[in-house]
């Protein structure tokens, strides 16, 4: 069961106002992608936001996988949050200093399609470098039957 805690700091600018968040440690090893879609998974669900967790454990699996293959780093932290706006943010921090790049695979290459991938399921998505290395996230859309919520008064 991911750790969920209220967030009372606006510490994610690209989510407005944060109300939970949950967070995991994770291997650098292939099989951090399925645990990453289970916690999203768990998150998501416990916050009433079932029909985002097909494109948010897409996305999380995607940046999880990223982090294993193209950086050194010996640990990954995966993050779930999520807005008063019922907006989710996936976020996957490592300690590579070198930021994604997005490109376009041809179509006998396995792999490459990530951050394309990221690109189509989120609203937007971004790299925040840090001293310790960087965080690339990725902000899904709010689910089209959920309203936002009404302004304070």
């Amino acid at each position: 069961m991911p750790r969920t805690a209220p967030v009372t700091a606006n510490t994610h600018a690209t989510c407005f106002e944060v109300t939970a968040a949950a967070y995991a440690r994770l291997a650098p090893e292939a099989a951090s992608a399925a645990r990453a879609r289970t916690h999203v998974t768990t998150a998501l669900c416990g916050w009433g936001l079932e029909q985002v967790v097909d494109d948010a454990a897409l996305v999380a699996s995607e940046l999880v996988t990223n982090a294993v293959q193209h950086t050194a780093s010996d640990k990954i932290k995966l993050g779930v949050v999520l807005s008063t706006e019922r907006r989710a943010r996936i976020e996957v921090w490592d300690q590579s200093r070198s930021r994604p790049v997005r490109r376009a695979a041809g179509p006998q290459e396995d792999g490459g399609r990530g951050l394309a991938v990221i690109a189509r399921m989120s609203e937007r998505w971004g790299t925040d470098m840090h001293p310790t290395g960087k965080c690339v996230w990725a902000v899904l859309r709010p689910p089209a039957n959920i309203a936002p919520p009404p302004p304070p008064p």
